[in-house]
Protein backbone atom coordinates (compact mmCIF):
# COMPACT_ATOMS: atom_id res chain seq x y z
CA UNK A 1 0.00 0.00 0.00
CA UNK A 2 1.53 3.29 -1.08
CA UNK A 3 0.99 6.98 -0.63
CA UNK A 4 0.27 9.21 -3.60
CA UNK A 5 2.17 12.51 -3.45
CA UNK A 6 1.05 15.24 -5.84
CA UNK A 7 3.16 18.38 -6.09
CA UNK A 8 2.55 21.57 -7.99
CA UNK A 9 5.20 24.19 -8.49
CA UNK A 10 5.34 27.79 -7.40
CA UNK A 11 2.08 29.12 -5.99
CA UNK A 12 1.74 32.90 -6.05
CA UNK A 13 -1.61 34.64 -6.21
CA UNK A 14 -2.10 38.34 -5.54
CA UNK A 15 -5.70 38.25 -6.80
CA UNK A 16 -8.56 39.25 -4.53
CA UNK A 17 -10.20 35.93 -5.45
CA UNK A 18 -7.36 33.38 -5.72
CA UNK A 19 -9.38 30.16 -6.15
CA UNK A 20 -9.81 30.45 -9.95
CA UNK A 21 -6.01 30.52 -10.30
CA UNK A 22 -5.89 26.86 -9.26
CA UNK A 23 -8.79 25.55 -11.36
CA UNK A 24 -6.52 23.55 -13.66
CA UNK A 25 -4.99 21.54 -10.80
CA UNK A 26 -7.85 21.36 -8.28
CA UNK A 27 -9.08 18.04 -9.72
CA UNK A 28 -5.68 16.46 -8.99
CA UNK A 29 -6.25 16.84 -5.28
CA UNK A 30 -8.87 14.10 -5.36
CA UNK A 31 -6.27 11.52 -6.44
CA UNK A 32 -3.51 12.43 -3.98
CA UNK A 33 -2.96 11.54 -0.35
CA UNK A 34 -0.55 14.45 0.04
CA UNK A 35 -0.85 17.66 -1.98
CA UNK A 36 2.25 19.87 -1.85
CA UNK A 37 3.25 23.27 -3.26
CA UNK A 38 5.94 25.90 -3.00
CA UNK A 39 4.51 29.08 -1.50
CA UNK A 40 6.37 31.46 -3.79
CA UNK A 41 6.03 34.59 -1.71
CA UNK A 42 4.60 36.07 1.45
CA UNK A 43 0.88 36.04 2.20
CA UNK A 44 0.59 39.34 4.01
CA UNK A 45 -0.90 42.80 4.17
CA UNK A 46 2.56 44.25 4.82
CA UNK A 47 4.09 46.44 2.10
CA UNK A 48 6.08 44.88 -0.69
CA UNK A 49 9.72 45.99 -0.39
CA UNK A 50 11.63 44.00 -3.02
CA UNK A 51 11.36 41.42 -5.74
CA UNK A 52 9.74 41.11 -9.15
CA UNK A 53 6.13 40.87 -7.99
CA UNK A 54 4.17 44.13 -7.72
CA UNK A 55 2.36 43.15 -4.50
CA UNK A 56 2.23 40.37 -1.93
CA UNK A 57 -0.12 37.43 -2.13
CA UNK A 58 -3.67 38.05 -1.03
CA UNK A 59 -4.57 37.06 2.54
CA UNK A 60 -7.27 34.91 0.91
CA UNK A 61 -4.51 32.72 -0.53
CA UNK A 62 -4.45 30.83 2.77
CA UNK A 63 -8.16 30.00 2.34
CA UNK A 64 -7.45 28.80 -1.18
CA UNK A 65 -4.64 26.55 0.08
CA UNK A 66 -6.96 25.00 2.67
CA UNK A 67 -9.82 24.62 0.18
CA UNK A 68 -7.51 22.72 -2.15
CA UNK A 69 -6.10 20.50 0.55
CA UNK A 70 -2.66 22.04 0.99
CA UNK A 71 -3.26 21.88 4.74
CA UNK A 72 -0.74 19.07 4.92
CA UNK A 73 2.44 20.96 4.04
CA UNK A 74 3.80 23.76 1.88
CA UNK A 75 7.37 24.86 1.31
CA UNK A 76 8.23 28.47 2.08
CA UNK A 77 11.92 28.04 1.33
CA UNK A 78 12.46 30.37 -1.59
CA UNK A 79 14.01 33.61 -2.70
CA UNK A 80 10.75 35.59 -2.33
CA UNK A 81 10.05 34.79 1.33
CA UNK A 82 11.36 38.21 2.42
CA UNK A 83 9.84 40.31 -0.37
CA UNK A 84 7.68 42.06 2.26
CA UNK A 85 10.40 42.18 4.88
CA UNK A 86 10.50 40.29 8.15
CA UNK A 87 7.05 41.56 9.14
CA UNK A 88 5.53 39.96 6.03
CA UNK A 89 7.59 36.81 6.50
CA UNK A 90 6.46 36.27 10.09
CA UNK A 91 2.86 37.21 9.30
CA UNK A 92 2.85 34.50 6.63
CA UNK A 93 4.14 31.90 9.09
CA UNK A 94 1.49 32.90 11.63
CA UNK A 95 -1.30 32.71 9.02
CA UNK A 96 -0.14 29.25 7.97
CA UNK A 97 0.00 28.05 11.59
CA UNK A 98 -3.37 29.60 12.44
CA UNK A 99 -4.98 27.77 9.51
CA UNK A 100 -3.36 24.41 10.21
CA UNK A 101 -1.06 24.52 7.19
CA UNK A 102 2.25 22.90 8.06
CA UNK A 103 5.26 24.39 6.34
CA UNK A 104 8.89 23.51 5.77
CA UNK A 105 11.95 25.51 4.82
CA UNK A 106 11.23 28.65 6.83
CA UNK A 107 11.03 29.61 10.47
CA UNK A 108 12.21 31.85 13.27
CA UNK A 109 15.50 29.94 13.35
CA UNK A 110 17.38 27.19 11.52
CA UNK A 111 15.87 24.41 13.64
CA UNK A 112 12.30 25.49 12.89
CA UNK A 113 13.08 25.91 9.18
CA UNK A 114 14.36 22.34 9.03
CA UNK A 115 11.44 20.96 11.01
CA UNK A 116 8.46 19.35 9.33
CA UNK A 117 6.26 19.67 12.40
CA UNK A 118 5.72 23.45 12.44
Amino acid sequence: MGIMLMAVGDTYCARDEPNPAMEKVSHLRKTADVFFCNLEGPVTNKPHVRGPYPRPQSLKTVDMLCDLGFCVVVSFANNHALDCGYDGFFQTLELLKKNGIRYVGAGKDFAEARSHSC
